[in-house]
């Protein structure tokens, strides 16, 4: 009687598969920490993966069925280098941990915890940059990846990349503080490299011209345009000074008038004080309200011959035309509330021809008249 020969094994790694006496599968084996480990897979591939499972640290003591081991090898080769199943597994355990919340909602509560906490200028730059960035999201915010805020943020160039990039950033950093992310998609990101735009100044002749006419036509927002261009005093500080901030020889800022609650001086230089004299205020700067106040502005360009009116020009004007003439950069910086001089060079300064600081300094008034004979005339 012939025997039948044993089937060879094949070693593979710590291991040895060999095909079943019935020839249905490979019988694996193994020894793992001087246990024997045994189990019956239906092929070859199957029989090399349990036995790469079972050569780790942990034996394999649960073999996982044919069609979990095909699984679980399609599902590593789509892993990125580096990644493995049970990193996969920790990530989404985190996210299902996380509170669900959509898009949409996340949106809302975030523009609503900055009502009352930043300028409705800032709001207003938050709400329409994420009001387009939630119709591109998926509806879950915990479905949104760094693909997604790239390809939205890509869509702008220059300084406006940057800043739709910041109002994005705000917004991811707030859903990581409360919960619904466990890290910002916007964090890889980078800045793209943009040079700061041209800063819209008023010219000599234009910022003359609005002064002379506005003795004439509204004589009551002289302070307001005085300030803003000899002294460089934000629209929104002086809405809320008053004339009791300014003494013979400087103006005094709390930190309840300043945009970023520090106190400053600011030096009334010669011109100035002749504005201030002629015309001297009495009680608020800003008479008007903030939209009434616009509206008298545009209506004394119109009288003055003045087309433009870039953002925060009169600002810019004294930033541009003090350096030129007085060429003191940490004298001009702290008046105009800088923490350093970086600040200045990077957003203020505009160019500028020799002299022209000189002659915008040397605008004065006309007419002489104070302010109670200004108010009288302009009543009639």
């Amino acid at each position: 009687m012939t025997r039948k020969r044993k089937s060879k094994s094949t070693h593979y790694g710590k291991g040895q598969y060999r095909p079943a006496p019935n020839g249905r599968g490979f019988d694996c084996r193994i020894t793992i920490r001087g246990k024997r480990h045994e189990s019956r897979q239906p092929d070859e591939r199957a029989a090399r993966v349990w036995l790469d499972a079972a050569d780790s640290d942990t034996p394999l003591t649960c073999p996982l069925t044919r069609a979990q081991m095909l699984d679980a090898q399609e599902a590593i080769a789509k892993l990125p280098t580096g990644i493995t199943l049970s990193k996969l597994a920790d990530i989404w355990m985190e996210r299902e941990a996380r509170e669900p919340i959509t898009t949409g909602d996340a949106v809302g509560r975030f523009l609503d915890s900055r009502e009352r906490r930043v300028k409705p200028i800032t709001l207003s730059g938050y709400r329409q940059t994420l009001k387009r960035l939630a119709t591109v999201l998926p509806e879950m915010l915990a479905d949104v990846t760094p693909k997604h805020i790239d390809s939205f943020v890509s869509q702008y160039s220059g300084v406006s990349h940057n800043s739709v990039l910041v109002n994005v950033s705000v917004f991811l950093n707030h859903a990581v503080h409360e919960g619904w992310l466990s890290s910002s998609p916007a964090s890889r990101i980078k800045k793209v490299r943009a040079p700061e735009p041209q800063k819209g100044i008023l010219t000599v002749n234009e910022a003359a011209a609005l002064l002379h006419t506005d003795e004439i036509v509204n004589p009551r927002i002289i302070p307001y345009l005085a300030l803003g261009m000899f002294a460089g005093i934000r629209p929104g500080e002086l809405q809320r000074i008053s004339s009791t901030a300014i003494t013979g020889r400087y103006i005094a800022l709390t930190g309840s008038d300043t945009k970023t609650a520090d106190a400053r001086t600011i030096t009334i230089r010669p011109n100035l004080h002749k504005w201030l004299k002629a015309y001297k205020p009495n009680g608020r700067i800003a008479h008007l309200s903030p939209r009434r106040q616009n509206r008298a502005v545009s209506e004394l360009r119109k009288a003055a011959g003045v087309g433009g009116w870039p953002k925060d020009c009169m600002r810019h004007s004294f930033a541009t035309y003090a350096y030129e003439h007085e060429q003191d950069l940490n004298k001009i910086a702290a008046e105009m509330g800088h923490q350093g001089t970086v600040v200045f060079f990077k957003h203020y300064r505009a160019l500028a021809t020799p002299g022209d600081g000189k002659r915008f300094f040397s605008i004065e008034p006309r007419l002489g008249t104070n302010w109670e004979r200004s108010v009288k005339k302009s009543v009639k």
